[in-house]
């Protein structure tokens, strides 16, 4: 991050939002199809991305060379946002810097790959009951497989909870998620 840049928090779990730093209220992006592109890339947390790939997910209904276009012109506008984004690209791939982002699902991730106390794992629950799976409000057609890989980690979390609260009898407790999971299924 560059000295005096602002920092970049994105909400990914319920609804997206996206704020700047100190910013109380979420950014308004000017743009549906930027706000879908920065969403999109955040699943790849930082990782480089195919442009094809990309246009692929973003405007599947339209050929590749024109979508490429579309994407480019994005690029460009996305360059002139107040937002602080990074986009880097290179020979046919793309990724979004997480130099100056933080992120919900950064810490879902977290927790999930901790999993080494019954706090952390009641923190992931949490983070789901409290916002929703993955851009669960939004209607992006690419995000099925990758809101089922966040599911699965939270219905994962729940169980080993459920078995967790059974085995220290702790009835209500265990209760408490067997009912999560049931509604979630």
């Amino acid at each position: 991050m560059e000295q005096g840049e602002r920092k970049i928090r994105i909400n990914c779990l319920g609804r997206l939002e996206i704020y700047l730093e100190d910013m109380e209220q979420s950014m308004v992006m000017n743009s549906a199809k930027a706000r879908e592109l920065i969403a999109f890339l955040m699943t790849y947390k930082g990782a480089a991305v195919s442009k094809a790939t990309v246009c692929e997910a973003l405007w599947e209904e339209i050929p590749i060379e024109c979508s490429k276009d579309c994407l480019y012109k994005l690029l460009k506008r996305i360059k002139n946002m107040p937002i602080p984004f990074h986009i880097e690209s290179n020979r046919g791939m793309m990724r979004l810097s997480m130099d100056n982002i933080e992120s919900d699902i950064f810490l879902f991730d977290e927790l999930a790959a901790k999993k080494q106390n019954v706090l952390e794992l009641e923190g992931i629950v949490d983070l789901y009951i409290d916002k929703g799976s993955l851009f669960e409000e939004e209607s992006y057609g690419w995000i099925n497989m990758k809101a089922a890989a966040y599911d699965k980690k939270y219905m994962d979390t729940i169980c080993i909870l459920t078995e967790y609260y059974e085995k220290m009898n702790r009835e209500a407790k265990s209760a408490f998620y067997k009912k999560l999971a049931v509604e979630y299924a």
